[in-house]
C-alpha cells in the first residue's frame, strides 16, 4: 500500500515538474521569452503570454492558452532590466478587439507606442509591425475596446526583428476553459474520493499527509483554472455542486462501510465532509458570482431585483395595493414620470391581470392604471415613484415591463406584515437590500448550528451539502439578494431541532411560523401527529375502547404541547394580520394561492408533473390519468403513514416534507425542503466511549447516500435547456429518490419491529428474527 501511495505522489509532483519544464522557449530572440510580467492588473494565467506557445490561428479565444483581461482597465507589465531599443512586436489575440501597446523608461510615465488594428478572420489571429522606433525599460500592453471577451495568448517583443517575420511560433491546441474547468473539478473529487481510500484508521501520520497531499493539489489546481475562467456559467457552477455531493457520499460509504482491517479515518472523513459541506454551501451562492444584472450601472449585482420588485412593493404598499394592482400602479408611475411614453404607446404591452392571473395588456387594464393613484395620497404617490424608480433604472425600462408577466406577490399576510414593517423603514436602494439580504445567511448559519448541536457533525454536514448541491432551487436563480425568501424554510430547521431538545412549545412556535409564512409546511404539524394518532389506534385495539382524555393527555403530553404552541401562534398572527388589514386579507390569499395551484406552471416539481408530463395539454392529461394521481398520493401518503409509527415528534414531522410534492402544486425552489431530509436518518445521536460521534449505521448511511446521489445525478437536469422538460426530469429524479428513500426507511422499520403487521404480512424478519446482514459499523 505504501508504494501506491508513493507512486502516486510521485507521479502527481512529477506531472507539475512537467508542466513547468515544459514551457516552449518562446519566438526566436524575443525579449520577452519565458520572463514574468513586473505587473499585472486585472489579468488571468498572465504567465501563458510568454510560455512559448500560440493557437492554431481562428481557434476560440477562451481556451486554456492564453491570458484574460477582464476589462478596459486591465494590464499586463513587463521590466526588461535595462532601456532597449523596440523595434518589433507580434502577438496573438481575438481578433476583434482592440489593444495599445505602452512604453515607458522609468515604469512611471507610460506613452503609446502601437495600436494595433483589427483583424477580419474569426477567432485568434496574429498581428504584428516592424520598423517601430522606440527605446524603453518597460512595455505594458492593455485593452482599449471591443466586445469585453480579450485574451492573448502569446507575445513576442525585438529589439531587431529576425530575419523570418512575423516569426516562427509553436502551436497546440488549446482545450476550452470550460471543459479544463469541470476536467479540474471532477479530478479534484476524485482525489478526494482516492485520499478517503487510502487514509485508514490507525495509519502512521506521514501516510494520511501523503494522501492529504492529493485532494489539496487538487483542488488548489481547480480553483486556479476556476479563476482563469471567471465567471463561471451555470454547467461549470452546477458540475461543483455535483462534486461536493459525491465527495460526500464517498466519505458517508466510507465510513459507514469500511472492512475491519481498514476502517475509514475519522479526521480524514470529517475534514472530507466539511470541505464538501462547505463548497456546497457556496455554490449555493453561485460561487460568489453576482447572478442579476443592474442596468443603471452596467454591471452584475447580488441584489435581486426581479424577486425585490415584485414583493417590495407589495409589502410595502399593501394598503393601497393588496396582492392585485401592485403592476396597475407600476404603470401609473412609470407613464407619470417618462414623458416619452403614453398609455397609448404602451397599449399592446403584455401584462398579467393579478385578478385573473390571465395575461392581459396595458390597453385592457387601462381603467384600473388611470385610477390607481386615486388611493394613494400625495406624500404616499410621490414616495411610490420613488421606490418605482429604483426599479426601471437597475432592471432597465425592458425588463421592468417585461416583468409583468409575472404573478406578483402571493406570500401570507404574516409574511407581509413582516416584510411591511422592514421594508417601510427605507426607500428602494441597493445598499439596504444588500443589508436585508443578510437576513437569509444569517438564518442559514444559525439552523446549521441548531442542527449540528443536536444531530452532530456528520448530520449537520450532509445537510449543508444537499442544502448547496440540490439543483431543484438553481435553475435560474437560487434566490440569494433576495430578503426573507428562506425564512419559512429554516423555521422548519429550527423547528425540528426544538423538537429533538424536547422543547415542544417552542418547536410548535417554530413550525406553525412556518406555516403562515408557506403555508405547505402544515404537513410537518400533521405528520408530528401521526406517531400519537397510531397509538390511538393501537389502544383501542388493545383494550376494545378509545383511550380516556385524561389518558391521552398523559401519554401525548409533548404532542399536545406542541399542538397548542402552534394554534396558539397561528390564532395570535391571524388575529394581528387581520387588526392591520382585516380578515378578508386572508380570504383574498386563499384565492389567490388557490388560484396558483389549480394552474399548470412548467417550473413546477410535483406529482402532478410527473403524471402528465410537461408538454402542452397538461390539464387534460391530468384528467385522463386521474387514477394514477389519485394512486401515486396514496401509495406515498401511507408509506409516511406507516414510516411514522412509533417516531420521535421530530422525525415524524419532517417525514411530513416528503408529503409536499405529492399533496401541492408546489414551485421547484419550495423544493429546496429536501436539505432536511437527512434528519429522517439522524434519531439519536450517538456518541463512542471516546466521546466520537458513532459511525452512521447501513440505514442511515443508505438515506444519505441516495440524497446525496439525488444531487449528484441532478447535474444532468441542467444539460436540458428546454424548460418544461428540464423540470420534468427533475421531478422524476425526486420521486424515485423518495420513493428509494421510503423503501429503505421502510424495510428499516420492519426489521427493527416497528411494523410487525407488515413483517407478518410479507413473512419478513423483524426484531424478534434479527437478520444475518449488518454492516461492520453496526456490529
Amino acid at each position: 500500500m505504501a508504494r501506491v501511495v508513493l507512486l502516486l505522489l510521485g507521479c502527481f509532483f512529477l506531472g507539475c515538474l512537467g508542466c513547468a519544464a515544459g514551457r516552449a522557449p518562446g519566438p526566436s530572440g524575443s525579449l520577452l521569452a519565458g520572463k514574468a510580467p513586473s505587473a499585472a492588473r486585472g489579468v488571468r494565467h498572465a504567465q501563458s503570454l510568454t510560455d512559448g506557445f500560440a493557437a492554431p490561428d481562428g481557434e476560440d479565444w477562451e481556451s486554456d492558452l492564453g491570458a484574460r483581461f477582464d476589462d478596459e482597465e486591465s494590464s499586463v507589465t513587463y521590466d526588461l532590466g535595462a532601456e532597449v531599443p523596440i523595434r518589433a512586436i507580434w502577438f496573438q489575440a481575438d481578433h476583434n478587439d482592440h489593444y495599445r501597446f505602452m512604453v515607458s523608461r522609468d515604469g512611471t510615465v507610460f506613452e503609446r507606442l502601437w495600436d494595433p488594428p483589427l483583424v477580419k478572420a474569426q477567432g485568434l489571429q496574429p498581428r504584428s509591425k516592424q520598423s517601430l522606433e522606440a527605446s524603453a525599460r518597460y512595455v505594458r500592453v492593455e485593452p482599449m475596446r471591443g466586445d469585453g471577451r480579450y485574451a492573448i495568448t502569446e507575445l513576442a517583443v525585438y529589439s531587431e526583428p529576425p530575419a523570418t517575420f512575423p516569426p516562427e511560433v509553436k502551436r497546440r491546441r488549446g482545450a476550452p476553459l470550460e471543459v479544463v474547468v469541470r476536467t479540474k473539478v471532477i479530478l479534484a473529487a476524485a482525489a478526494f474520493v482516492l485520499c478517503l481510500l487510502l487514509a485508514y484508521r490507525g495509519a502512521p501520520w506521514w501516510w494520511v499527509a501523503g494522501a492529504a497531499l492529493l485532494p489539496l493539489g487538487a483542488m488548489l489546481d481547480a480553483v486556479l483554472v476556476m479563476w482563469r475562467a471567471w465567471p463561471l456559467d451555470q454547467r461549470q457552477v452546477s458540475i461543483v455542486r455535483a462534486a461536493a455531493a459525491a465527495v460526500a457520499a464517498a466519505a458517508i460509504a466510507r465510513e459507514a462501510f469500511a472492512p475491519a482491517r481498514y476502517l475509514a479515518h475519522r479526521a480524514v472523513g470529517y475534514a472530507a465532509l466539511g470541505v464538501s459541506a462547505l463548497v456546497a454551501v457556496l455554490a449555493f451562492y453561485n460561487l460568489g458570482e453576482p447572478q442579476f444584472w443592474d442596468n443603471e450601472h452596467r454591471s452584475a449585482t447580488p441584489v435581486h431585483l426581479l424577486d425585490l420588485r415584485q414583493y417590495y412593493g407589495t409589502a410595502k404598499y399593501f394598503d393601497e395595493l393588496g396582492y392585485r394592482d401592485m403592476y396597475a400602479a407600476d404603470v401609473a408611475a412609470y407613464v407619470e414620470e417618462n414623458p416619452s411614453v403614453s398609455l397609448d404607446s404602451l397599449a399592446d404591452t403584455p401584462m398579467r391581470d393579478l385578478e385573473t392571473h390571465r395575461m392581459s395588456t396595458i390597453g385592457e387594464q387601462r381603467a384600473k392604471i388611470e385610477s390607481i393613484k386615486q388611493r394613494f395620497s400625495a406624500e404616499r404617490w410621490a414616495e411610490y415613484k420613488q421606490d418605482a424608480r429604483y426599479f426601471w433604472e437597475t432592471m432597465g425600462d425592458d425588463a421592468f415591463l417585461h416583468y409583468m408577466i409575472d404573478f406578483g406577490g402571493n406570500a401570507t399576510p404574516v409574511w407581509i406584515g413582516v416584510a411591511h414593517f422592514l421594508f417601510s423603514a427605507f426607500h428602494a436602494n441597493t445598499t439596504a437590500f444588500l443589508l436585508t439580504g443578510l437576513l437569509d445567511p444569517l438564518l442559514f448559519l444559525l439552523t446549521f448550528a441548531a442542527i449540528w448541536r443536536c444531530y452532530g457533525f456528520r448530520t449537520m454536514a450532509v445537510v449543508m451539502v444537499v442544502f448547496g448541491a440540490n439543483d431543484f432551487v438553481m435553475y435560474g436563480t437560487n434566490w440569494g439578494g433576495a430578503t426573507l425568501r428562506h425564512d419559512w424554510l429554516m423555521f422548519i430547521g429550527l423547528g425540528a431541532c426544538a423538537l429533538k431538545q424536547e422543547r415542544w412549545a417552542l418547536g410548535g412556535v417554530l413550525l406553525a411560523l412556518s406555516t403562515l409564512i408557506r403555508a405547505f409546511p402544515a404537513l410537518t404539524l400533521l405528520s408530528a401527529a401521526l406517531p400519537a394518532a397510531w397509538w390511538v389506534g393501537e389502544q383501542r385495539r388493545a383494550s376494545g375502547r378509545w383511550p380516556t382524555w385524561r389518558g391521552l393527555a398523559v401519554a401525548q403530553r409533548p404532542l399536545l404541547r406542541v399542538a397548542g404552541a402552534a394554534a396558539a401562534t397561528a390564532v395570535l398572527l391571524v388575529a394581528v394580520t387581520s387588526l392591520r388589514w382585516s380578515f378578508p386579507t386572508w380570504l383574498d390569499w386563499l384565492a389567490k394561492v388557490s388560484k396558483l395551484n389549480a394552474d399548470s406552471h412548467s417550473n413546477s416539481v410535483a406529482l402532478r408533473n410527473l403524471v402528465a408530463g410537461w408538454e402542452a395539454g397538461h390539464q387534460q392529461l391530468l384528467v385522463a390519468r386521474w387514477p394514477l394521481l389519485t394512486a401515486g398520493i396514496l401509495a406515498f401518503s401511507v408509506a409516511v403513514v406507516l414510516h411514522c409509527r412509533n417516531k420521535s415528534l421530530d422525525r415524524a414531522a419532517i417525514a411530513g416534507l416528503l408529503l409536499v410534492p405529492v399533496v401541492f402544486y408546489a414551485a421547484n425552489y419550495y423544493l429546496h425542503i429536501v436539505c432536511f431530509l437527512p434528519l429522517l436518518a439522524a434519531p439519536v445521536l450517538r456518541r463512542l466511549p471516546s466521546g466520537e460521534e458513532a459511525p452512521p449505521t447501513s440505514t442511515e448511511a443508505w438515506v444519505w447516500l441516495i440524497l446525496l446521489g439525488m444531487c449528484v445525478a441532478q447535474y444532468w437536469t441542467v444539460l436540458v435547456t428546454e424548460f418544461g422538460l428540464h423540470f420534468h426530469l427533475a421531478t422524476v429524479l425526486l420521486f424515485s429518490a423518495q420513493a428509494a428513500l421510503l423503501v429503505v426507511l421502510l424495510r428499516a422499520d420492519v426489521r427493527e419491529g416497528r411494523l410487525p403487521f407488515i413483517a407478518q404480512l410479507f413473512a419478513l424478519p423483524s426484531r424478534d428474527e434479527p437478520t444475518p446482514r449488518r454492516s461492520l459499523s453496526e456490529s
